[in-house]
């Protein structure tokens, strides 16, 4: 699902970690609902990917703690960071990243339990935050 929200939000590549699920497996391809058409899937080592790019290109990474996702100010393009369910941004990653984000949870009366959303949700959620700076 994560790349159906790539595809909604206009964004034509996703870079994985050379062990993320297959692209190409059944349940995915049922899942993008067509994106995978449209959305380029790369898988690479990540770590060496990151430091390729540009200084200046906003690394967006999506953690518990961090400042929170409706306070980022963005504008052009961007690196969004979205780690594993179980374990979240590898250790490794992490001094590529230059902005940590978070998303609070509801007002205080309506907070939520679960201790975070699953990955495709907070990646979703950040799309829309994002674009609409």
């Amino acid at each position: 699902t994560m790349i159906r929200t790539a595809d909604w939000f206009g964004i034509r590549q996703v870079i994985c970690s050379q062990a993320t699920t297959d692209a190409y497996s059944p349940k995915v391809v049922q899942a993008s609902m067509g994106s995978l058409a449209r959305v380029s899937v790369r898988y690479t080592h990540l770590a060496s990917y990151l430091s390729s790019l540009p200084a200046d290109l906003p690394v967006y990474g999506a953690l518990l703690e961090g400042t929170p996702l409706h306070e980022i100010r963005h504008s052009g393009p961007g690196i969004i960071l979205i780690g594993s369910e179980a374990h979240g941004i590898s250790t490794t990653l992490l001094p590529h990243i230059t902005h940590r984000v978070t998303i609070p949870s509801g007002p205080t009366l309506l907070s939520g339990k679960a201790e975070s959303l699953n990955a495709s949700m907070a990646a979703a959620i950040i799309c829309y935050e994002l674009s609409k700076n």
